[in-house]
């Protein structure tokens, strides 16, 4: 089990990378980097800054069992750092499509669902998986 979380945790990161490459030349000069909780963009930042978040995933994921003392983390720690994995990957997305479609809001009522119920996953793993 805890090869195939290590594994998902893995999947995520290489998919947050190639969706970044397949859109940066899409994406202007100054992208969107923050946002109210409205979805409004209040704060933006360089082109290359795009690659925050998958730099966050890589020491998430090493940092939780995906690197580091492989095989001795618990396994509700590796699906705990799959789910923080699986929202940066929306973020990252977020971030991506906004900047691309150039447009001052992004639609981040979906963002937060998704926020929530990886945040639910990642708790209910940690009590499940560790009785």
């Amino acid at each position: 089990m805890g090869a195939f979380l290590m594994t998902i945790g893995v999947g995520i990161v290489v998919l947050t990378i190639a969706a970044t490459i397949s859109r940066y030349a899409d994406l202007p000069p100054r992208i969107p980097l923050h946002f109210n909780f409205d979805g409004t963009v209040n704060g933006s930042g360089p082109r290359p800054m795009v690659w925050s978040l998958p730099v966050v995933q890589v020491i998430v994921a090493l940092t939780l069992g995906n690197g580091i003392e492989l095989g001795r983390r618990p396994l509700g720690v590796l699906a705990l750092g799959d789910c923080i994995l699986a929202i940066c990957l929306g973020a990252q997305l977020l971030i991506l499509n906004t900047a691309a479609s150039r447009q001052p809001r992004a639609p981040i009522a979906g963002y937060w669902m998704f926020f929530i119920l990886m945040m639910g996953l990642g708790v209910a793993a940690l009590r499940i998986i560790q009785k």
